[in-house]
């Protein structure tokens, strides 16, 4: 029997679709799906389609499993009607709708007992390389990366479907020669580039590639080699060394320019500012202000009655197109070094508290404030996200007179020129580290407190890392930092000259109720 124009490709042999006028109701409308008998080019019946599954089924148990009640179903109808052509069939009032409901409901169906039916061609198939990639990754299915974590899966899926199937989808196996895929992989990279790919998600292309042809090695198809080889040719993003620009750039604000940041006059909503920038100094960052509430701060009492407050980050905030929502320790986007105790500096909890009084005295309750994440002006608001926090940190260290230092860039003409950047709040968070480990605090409590990528040590201590006694801990070093909420002017630097005439070395001591930061030149 010669093909119809309704038979396509279906796991490796060939299925029937149509849709015709209702027999037994006026104005209805079937949808059909019919399996085509490779030996005979007609449809099965239900004799021959029963027999064909139950012989396959002793060769594929797993597959057969999965549709034993439509075995059992032929197996009725076989008994009934044995010549009869089988089909399955659902009905609407269109044949649009029909065609929608067969698709939604019949051709999973479908596909499973074809999977069983023609399993042994589709093998065949696989070992001569006469199925395309589209259709490979269609039967392989959920068996797809399987050695890969839920969350890497998803993503790898994700870029297998957007940027490697539009390209190499329709090729067949045995045409997928070593030229042919390094001409391919160029598109993918072309449409990497084109839809701006992160680097992460062309990660993720590369080895969706890559497992892509290990899986099709491991189904029988030999020549495999050179599409996992190849798949390190899906580029990178090429950027910028961010590594030589970053070590141009302030490490931190100088004694003068800390003093100026914290003498702002005549600005609006300043106590709002300046309860933020204290958030920031303390380790916390725009997105996790704009998710903690004031009622997540806890008072640890100190013996002899000193108050050390601290904030447990247990979310973040993010942007998904244009809405605002709130992740943590449960979502998988959520990174776990950010679950973190915050301890305030003493001068920051000074401000934290004078703010809370500056609320009390707008005709908030406690309750109120309670609820209102730290980011809020006033409760039931607006959510004020990290990009808004971030712009108005931006304008206030304009107003303080600060800026980056200018980065030096060569074109390609040989030409060097200063690349100009405005100060943000990444400078903020670089000079609140500088100030922590001025205040003694060593590269664990740095991870502690700004949420850093942890060492082998925090993880084997992680959770001593969140108990309020480390918390006390870091508070005891933090505490001798100055307030910088009253400065003015400049900052006060001391030069001693200090004179041995012993001919031997001899110990210098400085005492100083803050933090003392020394450098020491020799004068000949």
């Amino acid at each position: 029997m010669s093909k119809s124009k309704n038979d396509t490709d279906c796991m490796g042999g060939t299925k029937r679709f149509y849709v015709r006028p209702a027999r037994d109701q006026k104005g209805q409308q079937d949808a059909i799906y019919q399996l085509i008998d490779p030996k005979t080019g007609a449809p099965y019946t239900n004799a021959t389609i029963v027999a064909a599954l139950k012989e396959r089924a002793a060769e594929q148990p797993a597959l057969a499993e999965m549709i034993a009640a439509d075995i059992a179903a032929i197996e009725r109808k076989a008994k009934e009607n044995p010549d009869a052509k089988y089909e399955m069939r659902c009905r609407g009032k269109t044949a649009q709708e029909a065609t929608r409901r067969a698709k939604k409901e019949l051709l999973p169906r479908i596909e499973r007992m074809a999977a069983l039916l023609f399993a042994h061609y589709w093998k065949a198939n696989i070992e001569y390389g006469n199925v395309t990639i589209e259709q490979y990754v269609h039967y392989a299915g959920d068996a797809l990366f399987l050695g890969e974590t839920a969350d890497a899966r998803n993503h790898m899926m994700s870029a297998l479907r957007t940027f490697v199937l539009p390209v190499i989808g329709e090729m067949r196996l045995r045409d997928m020669d070593s030229t042919t895929q390094t001409q391919l992989i160029c598109k993918v990279n072309h449409l990497l580039s084109r839809k701006k790919a992160s680097a992460s998600y062309r990660g993720y292309a590369k080895r969706a590639y890559k497992g892509l042809f290990a899986a099709i090695e491991s189904s029988g198809y030999g020549d495999c080699a050179t599409g996992i080889q190849l798949a390190d040719m899906i580029a990178k993003i090429k950027g910028k060394n961010s590594a030589l620009v970053n070590s141009v750039r302030s490490a931190h604000l100088d004694d003068d320019q800390r003093a100026a940041l914290f003498a702002v006059e005549n600005v609006e909503r300043r106590e709002y500012l300046m309860f933020v920038l204290a958030m920031i100094y303390c380790g916390m960052e725009t997105c996790e202000i704009s998710a903690q509430r004031f009622g997540d701060i806890v008072q640890l009492i100190l013996e002899g009655g000193e108050s050390c407050y601290v904030i447990t980050i247990t979310s973040v905030m993010r942007r998904l197109h244009k809405r605002y929502s709130q992740i943590g320790p449960t979502n998988n986007d959520f990174p776990l070094r950010r679950l973190r105790k915050v301890v305030l500096y003493p001068w920051a909890a000074t401000i934290l508290l004078e703010y809370i009084d500056y609320l009390r005295n707008q005709g908030y309750s406690n309750h109120q404030i309670a609820q209102m994440r730290l980011s809020d002006p006033a409760p039931d608001g607006a959510i004020v996200g990290p990009a808004d926090l971030d712009e108005m940190i931006g304008d206030f260290l304009a107003k303080a007179g600060i800026s980056e230092s200018p980065i030096p860039r060569t074109r390609k003409n040989g030409a060097v020129y200063l690349q100009a950047e405005v100060a943000g709040v990444k400078l903020l968070y670089r000079d609140a580290q500088y100030l922590a480990q001025t205040c003694g605090a060593d590269l664990p409590m740095l991870h502690a407190m700004f949420g850093l990528a942890r060492s082998e040590t925090d993880e084997e201590a992680y959770l001593d890392i969140l108990s309020d006694e480390y918390a006390v801990a870091r508070y005891l070093r933090l505490r001798r930092c100055p307030s910088f909420e009253d400065a003015v002017g400049k900052a006060n630097r001391y030069i001693f000259a200090v004179k041995n005439d012993t001919g031997g070395p001899q110990t210098v001591k400085i005492i100083s109720d803050y933090a003392v930061k020394a450098e020491w030149r020799e004068i000949k």
